[in-house]
């Protein structure tokens, strides 16, 4: 069987969830399937490494224009591909129907958080998405709340979307030991506790809500306590309307208490998450809610959103709150903060062990079984 792949975005120099999942997945191919062909098809020089084995051949081209959607599918006629997989972008809009194709979904943002993208954007993605959906012979979703959202929102069929969860690199998030948790925090001159969030600067991760909810808590704590230090830690590159973010920690009277790390090397991701009381992460909408499996991976606390995908992600292993509600996410944050510490202990310990059930291995190898079946299916 030959099986292409878009693996532009796994070679993006701009890694995020759709970039970390088209990596991962390629990898974990490479790993488990030595039989089949791979034509592995990019636009960029890959940052990251891609599979270098016999049976995986990497075609790079560019174009100034259309190279998904014109000169990706010359190459998928040209190389006799049997089924073509895109984990990350749209399928392309010339694609002949003797080529069966699964697509991944990883989220409708654009559909429930519309203010947040430009006229442009929300076309596009509209535009895109349901017609890459409905031209797939079977549409992968991250999450029950993703399908859902796909069979509601964009009439897809039911018995067309299947549901695979997203994995989580196991050999970069985990406890990490205490004294590179301490060279990590002096690094980042981190003295005292705090909470932290890891995500990108932009009003659909719900950053103004947890400013003003810490600087109540840091109101409560104030005096006379162990947390009159507190400290909020938000990790993550400035992304889409990101100035009110950056203008909130003043307007709520916290700023010596809120700290913008900006974007910081991954490998000291795992051991912020180590280190933190908490992570919070209230986010408006998630496709899948990564952050917080990989906080769990790392034996942190997690407080998230009783919404979209990340109760899936948590279960009962996390602090759910109402992400619209500033009462709701200040009480999860105290909390937690007032738990005592065998409560805590059972918190992390579920956590760890619901994370170990989330592997990028089990994803590639369901993701592998439904490329099969496609042939099977159209043979």
């Amino acid at each position: 069987m030959r099986i292409g792949i878009d693996a532009s975005s796994a070679v993006s120099p701009h890694w995020g969830g759709p970039e970390n999942y088209s990596y991962y997945l390629i990898h974990e191919f490479a790993k488990m399937d030595k039989s089949n062909e791979y034509y592995l098809y990019f636009n960029h020089l890959p940052i990251r490494p891609l599979p270098q084995q016999d049976n995986f051949r990497l075609v790079y081209f560019t174009m100034p224009r259309f190279w998904t959607h014109l000169g990706l599918p010359c190459h998928l006629v040209h190389d006799k591909i049997d089924v073509f997989f895109s984990p990350a972008h749209s399928l392309p809009f010339i694609l002949p129907s003797k080529i069966p194709c699964l697509y991944t979904v990883h989220d409708l943002a654009f559909v429930f958080l519309k203010r947040h993208y430009d006229l442009f954007s929300r076309f596009y993605l509209n535009l895109s998405v349901k017609y890459s959906a409905r031209r797939a012979n079977q549409v992968l979703a991250v999450s029950v709340s993703t399908k859902r959202d796909l069979v509601e929102q964009l009439n897809i069929e039911e018995q067309k979307v299947t549901v695979v969860p997203n994995g989580y690199d196991g050999e970069v998030f985990y406890p990490v030991e205490s004294s590179k948790v301490e060279d990590v925090l002096l690094k980042y001159e981190l003295t005292d506790p705090y909470l932290l969030n890891v995500a990108t600067i932009q009003p659909r991760k719900n950053h103004i809500r947890l400013i003003e909810s810490f600087s109540k808590v840091a109101r409560r704590y104030n005096q006379d306590s162990k947390y009159r230090n507190l400290k909020l830690v938000l990790v993550g590159k400035p992304g889409w309307q990101y100035r009110d973010i950056y203008d909130s920690p003043r307007k709520f009277g916290v700023e010596d208490r809120v700290l913008f790390l900006g974007h910081i090397p991954d490998h000291d991701v795992p051991s912020l998450m180590t280190g933190a009381l908490a992570l919070t992460y209230p986010s408006l909408y998630e496709g899948f809610g990564l952050a917080a499996l990989e906080a769990m991976a790392c034996g942190t606390v997690v407080l998230t959103s009783n919404i979209s995908s990340l109760p899936e992600a948590v279960g009962s292993c996390g602090v759910l709150t109402d992400p619209y509600s500033i009462n709701s996410l200040t009480e999860g944050i105290v909390g937690i903060l007032e738990m005592t510490s065998e409560q805590r202990e059972t918190l992390i310990n579920n956590g760890l062990k619901r994370a170990a059930d989330f592997t990028w291995q089990k994803a590639a190898e369901r993701t592998l079984t439904l490329l099969k079946s496609l042939i099977y299916d159209t043979s």
